[in-house]
């Protein structure tokens, strides 16, 4: 079974928090009493008793005034500021949950057994047992575990730092202070000589995690296992095994501590990995040659951008990297992205990712296993690589107000944002698909689609015109 952020959950703060997320992903951010009721198959009273527990649980985090949540029969009700999300709730809701605490004491080597765990924790050792055996059997999927001396062990050091590190990032962000029983002063030290550069907030926060984490399990004596080092310079491997974060490894384990870090850090950023050697690693080769040669065969019209292959190939190794350097729960523990804005913007791009992505299930099943993260990664990054046009069904506009040229010319110049999602304004009316006005009487009479829009527009008049291209797009080209 796979491991979810809110598989970890109580069922009371599970049932809180889709609420949230059903609201938040709803029309108008509206749903009937009935929907919800029936989506989480709960009764009236119980879903009446939800909502007063999450109002006050929004209190207790300080979210109250960021996500307001209320009745007004027969709706349900949402307010956002857009300071806050659903996912915040959730990343609250897993920090406290038993089970989070139970794998975190597992981690730390807090206690010595689930029985102590229970005293300590002032929690019931029928319910630890069973957050204990329920968590044992997420952790399943990804060949880890809580054994009996009550620490969480792996069968791969490396896929289990990997993992803490995209946990803790997520829930802690960057506070360190859970590490509160071990010695900084190793982590500190290294941090202080590490580059950064090119690095966004999100990647430097990994950074230091991971940094933490290897500490402590180096503490704890629990080493990762040996480490392909072809991406890697001989001479940055031995400065790094010099320093005093890493003398303090045995012998027979440093180069490969070295080494793992060393991947991690420079999978951080474009920047710091143009020293690597990713040329000399067979699998980054292969895998990057393939999702080219798949890519040309789907978009023959890409064939004459030999500058844009070569970069796309370039950069494709080290995406490639990047996705080596993430453990097998990644996916499930960033938050939802949902597919069908994709599916409306960019439906070529969005078949192809996902027919190339199932046959790797027969070629490759290792990159298979990442489906989910390495869809989304190869989308964003063929969207980012090739000109667009190349890759969508253009959409083209044609602007017309009654307030003149000057107005048209403004609103052509605030349509920019619709470039991303091939939209493109057309000069003449016969050439357009959508007709962008202020008169529903120019768009009747000229037999094309049309947006009529208030003057200025509207959030909602701005939402009107991207379905409507979303729309267009599907009735020209099918999914």
């Amino acid at each position: 079974m796979i491991i979810l952020l809110d598989s970890l959950l109580a069922k009371e703060e599970w049932r809180k928090y889709q609420l949230l997320k059903r609201l938040e992903r709803s029309p108008y951010f509206s749903l009937t009493k009935k929907e919800m009721m029936d989506q989480l198959e709960i009764s009236n009273f119980v879903l009446k008793s939800m909502i007063d527990q999450l109002v006050l649980d929004l209190e207790k985090y300080g979210l109250a005034q960021e996500i307001h949540v209320f009745l007004e029969d027969p709706f349900i009700q949402l307010e956002i500021t857009g300071t806050a999300s659903s996912e915040t709730l959730l990343e609250k809701y897993v920090e406290e949950s038993i089970s989070f605490q139970l794998l975190l004491s597992a981690v730390l080597g807090t206690f010595r057994s689930l029985n102590e765990f229970s005293e300590k924790a002032l929690i019931s050792y029928p319910l630890a047992r069973s957050n204990y055996k329920q968590l044992n059997k997420y952790l399943a999927a990804f060949n880890f575990k809580i054994d009996k001396k009550f620490r969480l062990i792996g069968d791969c050091e490396k896929n289990l730092r990997l993992f803490l590190t995209e946990l803790f990032s997520r829930i802690y962000k960057t506070d360190f202070s859970i590490f509160n029983q071990t010695d900084k002063s190793f982590v500190e030290g290294r941090q202080v000589y590490l580059l950064m550069t090119g690095m966004t907030v999100h990647q430097k926060i990994n950074l230091q995690q991971y940094l933490y984490i290897t500490d402590l399990r180096i503490q704890q004596q629990k080493y990762v296992e040996a480490q392909e080092k072809n991406c890697l310079l001989r001479e940055n491997i031995q400065e790094e095994a010099e320093n005093s974060f890493f003398r303090r490894v045995p012998e027979d384990f440093r180069e490969a501590e070295v080494i793992a870090f060393l991947r991690y850090y420079y999978s951080r950023s474009e920047d710091l990995a143009i020293g690597l050697k990713l040329t000399e690693n067979e699998q980054i080769i292969d895998w990057s040659q393939k999702l080219l040669a798949g890519l040309l065969h789907h978009f023959p019209n890409l064939t004459g951008y030999s500058e844009h292959k070569n970069v796309f190939l370039r950069r494709s190794c080290l995406l490639h990297f990047q996705l080596m350097e993430t453990s097998q729960a990644y996916e499930e523990l960033q938050p939802e992205m949902n597919i069908l804005y994709f599916q409306q913007t960019y439906p070529k791009v969005l078949v192809f990712c996902k027919k190339y992505i199932n046959d790797l299930k027969d070629t490759d099943l290792g990159l298979f296993k990442k489906k989910k993260q390495v869809l989304f990664h190869y989308l964003f990054f063929i969207l980012e690589s090739f000109p667009k046009i190349n890759l969508l069904e253009m959409i083209y506009i044609y602007v017309d107000f009654s307030f003149g040229s000057s107005y048209n010319k403004f609103i052509v110049e605030n349509l920019d944002f619709f470039h991303i999602a091939g939209a493109e304004v057309a000069d003449e009316l016969e050439s357009s698909d959508i007709i962008l006005t202020d008169s529903r009487d120019l768009g009747e009479k000229y037999k094309k689609d049309y947006v009529v829009w208030l003057a200025p527009p509207r959030p909602l008049d701005w939402a009107n015109l991207g379905q409507k291209i979303s729309n267009k797009r599907a009735e020209k080209k099918p999914i």
